[in-house]
């Protein structure tokens, strides 16, 4: 019996030391060219399984244990560079991503331009992921936490093609910057923006700030302590907007204040 003990222990050890060779040779594999063009491949491949467009990637660094940066990333759609982003940072623990919870702790996303063209078809962007069968709206929604999101130096630039023209989208963005979290629950999805800013231009609009909480439930959306200010005006949002089904008319418990307000 004793012997036994031992073999099974021994057993163990030896399997522990292989794990641990096993991370060893992963982590030193991960810092290799070799590793990351494969990285960069593989993850071509599986985004065109998704995309309604090309997805291009100029380099992968860093490592799978701990993060990666993305450099010189774009989606080309019918010849059109719809997105283009210089780099994107991502920082997690592997403990965090094969939790519940599913956490990647920071990510950076920065140096952005994005084309969005309206066509009798619609707006490119709506159309980047490929049709999916509708989701069953009773299913519990995946669990992540996003807690650490910062995008920066976002341009867009909105072009519209036959039929009326739409005066009210302004025809380009510039500055626009992100500093929030996102997170999912089985039950909804929730928002939370930090700071949000813009500079629009024809028609012109200067958002100074955003701050507040939005969130996505079964029955629709809650607004919480939305706070938006421009140039011209200082206005803040709460309530709801909910439907009792997907044919239902919205009800909306909204609560808006503004001092002063300026509206065009």
């Amino acid at each position: 019996m004793v012997r036994r003990g031992r073999r099974a222990v021994r057993a163990l050890a030896v399997l522990l030391v292989l794990l641990v060779g096993l991370v060893v040779v992963g982590g030193v594999l991960s810092q290799t060219a070799w590793f990351r063009e494969r990285l960069r491949r593989l993850a071509i491949r599986q985004a065109d399984r998704a995309l309604e467009g090309s997805l291009q990637i100029g380099s992968i660094e860093g490592t799978l244990v701990g993060g990666v940066r993305l450099r010189d990333v774009s989606v080309q759609q019918n010849g059109l560079t719809v997105v283009r982003v210089g780099t994107v940072e991502l920082r997690y623990s592997i403990g965090d991503l094969l939790s519940d919870g599913r956490t990647v702790q920071h990510i950076a996303i920065d140096d952005v331009a994005v084309e969005a063209v309206h066509t009798a078809d619609g707006w490119n962007v709506a159309h980047l992921l490929k049709p999916r069968p509708p989701a069953d709206p009773n299913a519990p929604r995946a669990t992540f936490t996003l807690p650490d999101i910062r995008v920066t130096n976002v341009q867009v630039t909105v072009r519209e093609t036959g039929g009326q023209q739409t005066d009210a989208i302004p025809r380009r963005i510039d500055g626009l910057a992100f500093e929030g979290a996102v997170a999912s629950s089985p039950r909804e999805l929730s928002v939370d923006v930090r700071r949000l800013t813009f500079r629009a231009s024809q028609p012109d609009l200067d958002l100074r700030s955003l701050a507040g909480r939005v969130v996505s439930m079964p029955a629709g959306w809650r607004f919480q302590s939305i706070a938006a200010r421009t140039g011209e005006s200082d206005v803040t949002v709460g309530g709801t907007m909910t439907r009792t089904g997907v044919d239902a008319p919205w009800t909306f418990d909204m609560r808006v204040a503004g001092r002063p307000v300026s509206l065009p």
